[in-house]
C-alpha cells in the first residue's frame, strides 16, 4: 500500500512537495485506527514503522473523513470534526498531513498527499486541540425536560457523555435537521433562547454557531464550530427545540386571536 508515493517523515519539521507522498518508511508498515472514542467515533491515528501517531487536522475535512471511514469497514459516512480535548491527546508527536481525496476513494492510499512529516514541534495545546477527531456513524441526539416526547433541549451523546447546543445562530432549519434525525416528520420549531428555554443540561456545551440549511440528514453535516472549550456559550444559553405538531397549532391559533 503507498508504494507508489515519495516520502518525508523525520522528527523534525521539514516539507515534501511532490504529487503525492509515500508514508511507508523502507521496511515499514502503514495502518489507521480510532482510539479514545466508540467504535465509530474517536482521534484518527496512522501507525507509521511500528509507531502510531495521531493525525493533525490540516487540511482534513469531508471527503477526506468519507474515504477514512470506508477504509476502516464503517459505512457511514465520516465526518470530520476537532473536538478540543475530546478524545486525548495521543503520542507526543504528530503526523502533518495534506490529504486530497474526492470521497470516492477505498482508502486514504488512493488519495493524493501532497506533504506529510512527523514532529515534536507543536506546542501542548495545539497537540490536544489540532487533531482529527472523526466520527463515522450518525450523531445520538435527544430532546429532554420539554412539555412533551417531541420538546425539550437538545443534547447529543459523544464518547459516553451527553452534551448541549448553544443557541447562537440556531433557527428553525437546525430545528427542522433534529427533528427529521429523531423521526419527527413535522416541522419542528426552534425555541432556542438566552437562558435556556429547556432548563439548563449538564457536561458541557459541544456545538454552537449550528448553521443547517434544512436538507441535512445529519447535524455533523453543517457548519458549525465544536468543542467544549468556547468563551460565550455555557448552559444558560442551551437550545430547545419543538417537533409538536401540536405546539405549531397552538402558536397559530394563539397568535390569530391575540392579533
Amino acid at each position: 500500500m503507498l508504494g507508489f508515493m515519495k516520502i518525508c517523515i523525520a522528527a523534525i519539521s521539514w516539507i515534501c512537495w511532490s504529487h503525492a507522498v509515500n508514508i511507508l518508511g523502507n521496511n515499514g508498515s502503514v495502518g489507521f485506527r480510532l482510539s479514545g472514542g466508540t467504535s465509530g467515533t474517536g482521534r484518527l491515528d496512522i501507525l507509521l514503522n511500528g509507531q502510531w501517531y495521531p493525525v493533525k487536522a490540516s487540511s482534513f475535512r469531508e471527503n477526506e473523513a468519507i474515504v477514512a471511514c470506508r477504509m476502516l469497514g464503517l459505512y457511514n459516512s465520516g465526518i470530520a470534526r476537532i473536538i478540543p480535548n475530546q478524545f486525548g491527546s495521543g503520542a507526543d508527536k504528530v503526523f502533518i498531513n495534506n490529504f486530497i481525496c474526492d470521497g470516492r476513494e477505498s482508502s486514504l492510499d488512493k488519495c493524493e498527499l501532497h506533504l506529510a512529516w512527523v514532529t515534536t514541534n507543536w506546542t501542548t495545546n495545539r497537540l490536544q486541540a489540532d487533531k482529527v477527531a472523526l466520527t463515522c456513524e450518525a450523531s445520538k441526539i435527544r430532546l429532554v425536560d420539554g412539555d412533551d416526547s417531541q420538546s425539550g433541549r437538545v443534547e447529543i451523546f459523544i464518547y459516553n457523555n451527553w452534551y448541549t447546543v448553544c443557541d447562537s445562530l440556531f433557527d428553525n432549519k437546525d430545528a427542522s435537521v433534529i427533528c427529521r434525525m429523531l423521526g419527527y416528520t413535522g416541522s419542528g420549531i426552534s425555541r432556542a433562547f438566552p437562558g435556556g428555554n429547556y432548563g439548563q443540561g449538564h457536561g458541557g456545551v459541544i456545538v454552537s454557531e449550528l448553521e443547517c440549511d434544512g436538507s441535512e440528514s445529519d447535524i455533523k453535516q453543517c457548519p458549525s464550530k465544536w468543542g467544549t472549550q468556547n468563551n460565550f456559550c455555557d448552559h444558560r444559553r442551551d437550545a430547545g427545540v419543538s417537533c409538536s405538531s401540536m405546539y405549531i397549532f397552538y402558536m397559530y391559533n394563539n397568535s390569530y386571536m391575540t392579533g
